[in-house]
């Protein structure tokens, strides 16, 4: 049993640990309940307290939808479907990903990720949200046929303080467990890529839209970009290795000197303001932008989640 005079926030460490560690795994679905929860952290105001089963299957489709597509491993000749279950949700995202012709890109353009998102969180109450915890709740409360968890006092907070920190081990463990059925990818360094990176596709297709909205000039230095993918790159504002958010709104374009000057470091404050100038003022444009490639357009969760990494880092 835990210590009461613990921190109450690193006794919820503990039991997650505890969890990864300790909880049988058919599929990756309490992996997937348990990432999506970090997410929706540090995009949600600080009040939170009930989180929709909607918005959670949404987060899910999100996840799984680069999981599902075939992965070939470097210098290996074959093309593998990763083996997580034959379980629904899984089936239900393949089948969206062929609605969509298999590019994200497409997806802004269907409206079918509502109609899909309720199927999965209908699978949600009946197989992931009751069987996560067990009977000692510590995370959230739901009670069969609610639509929405419960978090507990503190638990957001915890979750935020936490974020990268849980998410490494959350990721981690999942790829552990694909390892373990699927032997011809163990130990690649690809596998992770391929199960948590972005789409590459829906990034680059961004790259001259955002040089034409900074008038060709680097976002930081404000000298002339130069042309071709290495002389400039799309950086993650809010570096990628903090938070995956991967809304247009996070996103630049700068030289690719300055962009390595960073790497996976938060920028200045000054450069914060400029940034958050940039998205307030061009608004309307990044918007068009963010509908035209299929990339998310979410301003209050990119707010938030720059108000948390900067607020970490003290």
């Amino acid at each position: 049993m835990a210590n009461k005079t613990l921190d109450p926030a690193l006794v919820l460490l503990e039991r997650v640990q505890n969890l990864l560690r300790d909880s049988s795994y058919t599929t990756t679905y309490k992996f997937a309940l348990l990432r999506t929860l970090c997410d929706l952290a540090i995009e949600l105001p600080d009040n939170t307290t009930n989180i929709a089963l909607q918005t959670i299957a949404e987060r899910f489709i999100h996840l799984y939808w680069r999981q599902v597509q075939p992965f070939t491993p470097p210098h290996q000749d074959i093309c593998l479907s990763i083996n997580q279950g034959s379980a629904t949700i899984l089936k239900l995202v393949q089948k969206y990903v062929h609605d969509c012709d298999g590019r994200f890109s497409n997806a802004a353009h269907h409206n079918r990720i509502r109609s899909y998102s309720k199927n999965v969180a209908a699978q949600l109450k009946r197989y992931v949200v009751p069987l996560l915890q067990g009977k000692n709740e510590f995370l959230y409360s739901w009670k069969p046929g609610q639509d929405s968890l419960q978090l507990f006092p503190g638990v957001l907070a915890t979750l935020r303080r936490f974020h990268a920190l849980l998410c490494d081990l959350i990721d981690g463990a999942w790829t552990r467990w694909v390892e373990r059925r699927n032997v011809q990818v163990r130990n690649s360094d690809a596998l992770r890529k391929h199960l948590f990176g972005f789409e590459r596709e829906n990034i680059e297709s961004v790259r001259e839209p955002l040089i034409e909205l900074q008038k060709g000039l680097c976002f930081y230095s404000g000298e002339k970009l130069r042309r071709g993918e290495r002389a400039n790159h799309i950086d993650h504002f809010i570096p990628w290795s903090l938070a995956r958010h991967e809304s247009l709104g996070n996103l630049v374009v700068c030289g690719s000197k300055v962009n390595l000057k960073w790497s996976d470091t938060l920028k200045p404050a000054r450069y914060r303001a400029l940034w958050e100038r940039r998205n307030e003022k061009q608004a309307p444009r990044l918007k068009e932008i963010a509908h035209e490639s299929g990339l998310r357009w979410d301003p209050k969760a990119t707010h938030a989640i720059a108000n948390w990494a900067y607020a970490s880092a003290g």
